[in-house]
This record gives structure tokens, C-alpha cells and sequence, in this order.
């Protein structure tokens, strides 16, 4: 406030009823484009508001408890409250047009279904206390969500485990890449092995080591197709695990 003051006296008279106003407008407006080197911008909210807060994260928690069947961490509700500070300010002091572009439902369903899934639920819960209809919090607050959800959320811990066998007998450096391709994929609960058992699930080679597993023979770094074409195989396999399909 003192800060933002400084500036506005040149142009402004200091004793003018609106400048206070006009001084937290111009704060709020920092915290919701989330400028500033704090990380607690809930804290300077209205009571009122800040209660709405602490009734989002603990729905939060309570459709985390139904949908995955496990408690929250508390440590996980606390990053998911910081990492939506943004946007739940956003949501309360900054109106959003009548005109909002929709998120892509179906590019996510694709890619990550498990956590969109989940995300849409935690949105239609939310209008039920928000002056928004389901649509407009869509618009709002799907892609903040499903972020905040993607990165707080323990794969390990709510997911099916996949594992992947990765063997290239004579191709080491193309085993490396591989492995170290599949590692990135932290939206699934991956379990990567150097040898073929009864529990993979997937193998990589350089030349086919089995009937029975689904596997992909490589013999130099995968297209981005292929690469997708693996992916989209394992996100399916957990899909049908998790819902018990």
C-alpha cells in the first residue's frame, strides 16, 4: 500500500476518500496476476473471503477422500491453497466476461483423465456456494485446478502401478534415453524395471522379447507418434485399473 502511494501522490491528492479503495484495487490486482515476491496472498482477504477459501480446500479434501478413496495430506491442501491463491482472487473481485473460452475438456480427458475427471467434479461441487453457474467456473477455474492437482497430487499414492520394462541388450545410450523418456511421464505411477517378469505390464527393446507383454521394439529414438502411441497405451491401462474396468 505504501509503495503503490508513493506513486499516486504525484497525480493524486492523498486525502481524496477513493485513494484507499483505489490503493487495494491496485493490490488486488498484483495478487491475482500472482505479482510479488510473497506467496500468502490470501491473507490480506475479508474475513468472508478467506472463509470461502477454507471451505474450497476442505471440499477439496472431502472429494479427494470419496474419489480416491485415501485422506488428503494436509501438507498437499496447503500447496494446493497457495498454488490457488491467483486464481480464487481472481474468481471473487474480478468478474469474468460473458464471454469466457472453455477449457479443452477432451485434449485433457486424452492425457490425463484420472485428475480431469476428478477436477470437474471439484467444479460442479464448487456451485454450490459460488455466485457463478457451472460453465462460467469452468472458464475460471478448471486449468488453475487441474494444474494445482497434477502437481501437488501423489501418483504413487492414488494411481494403479504400471511397469515398464526397459531391456535393450546392445543399444545402451538408446536404453538411457528411454528410460529417462518414460521417467518424465510423473502424471502416471510408473515403475520402471531392467528385466522382463510377470509383473511388467509394457516392455521396450531393440527386438521383440515376448508374446504375451505388449511391447515396442526400437531400434533408434522413437517418433513423436510412437511416443504418444506408448503413453496413451499406459494412460489407458491405468484408466481401466483404476475404475476396475
Amino acid at each position: 500500500m505504501g509503495k503503490f502511494a508513493s506513486y499516486l501522490k504525484f497525480r493524486l491528492d492523498p486525502e481524496d476518500d477513493w485513494v484507499e479503495d483505489e490503493l487495494r484495487y491496485g493490490v488486488a490486482v498484483c495478487y491475482a496476476l500472482g505479482i510479488g515476491h510473497t506467496q500468502d496472498y490470501l491473507s490480506d482477504l475479508t474475513d468472508d473471503n478467506q472463509e470461502k477459501v477454507d471451505w474450497a480446500i476442505q471440499r477439496i479434501g472431502r472429494a479427494y477422500g470419496h474419489y480416491f478413496m485415501k485422506q488428503l495430506p494436509e501438507e498437499q491442501k496447503q500447496a494446493i491453497k497457495d498454488l490457488m491463491g491467483p486464481a480464487l482472487i481472481r474468481l471473487w473481485y474480478f468478474p469474468p466476461y460473458d464471454i469466457q473460452p472453455l477449457p479443452d475438456i477432451d485434449f485433457q480427458m486424452k492425457t490425463c483423465p484420472i485428475h480431469t475427471a476428478f477436477t470437474k467434479q471439484v467444479v460442479h461441487i464448487f456451485t454450490r456456494r459460488f455466485d457463478y453457474d457451472e460453465q462460467q467456473l469452468m472458464s475460471i477455474l478448471f486449468n488453475p485446478l487441474l494444474s494445482a492437482f497434477i502437481k501437488v497430487f501423489d501418483v504413487r499414492a492414488i494411481f494403479p502401478k504400471i511397469t515398464v520394462t526397459i531391456d535393450l541388450i546392445d543399444m545402451p545410450a538408446l536404453e538411457n534415453y528411454l528410460t529417462q523418456m518414460v521417467a518424465q511421464w510423473d502424471t502416471l505411477n510408473l515403475h520402471i524395471t531392467n528385466q522382463l517378469t510377470r509383473k511388467t505390464d509394457f516392455y521396450l527393446s531393440n527386438v521383440m522379447i515376448s508374446e504375451k507383454v505388449p511391447g515396442f521394439a526400437w531400434q533408434s529414438i522413437p517418433e513423436w507418434s510412437e511416443q504418444l502411441a506408448l503413453r496413451q497405451q499406459m494412460i489407458d491401462l491405468t484408466t481401466r485399473r483404476f475404475y476396475k474396468l
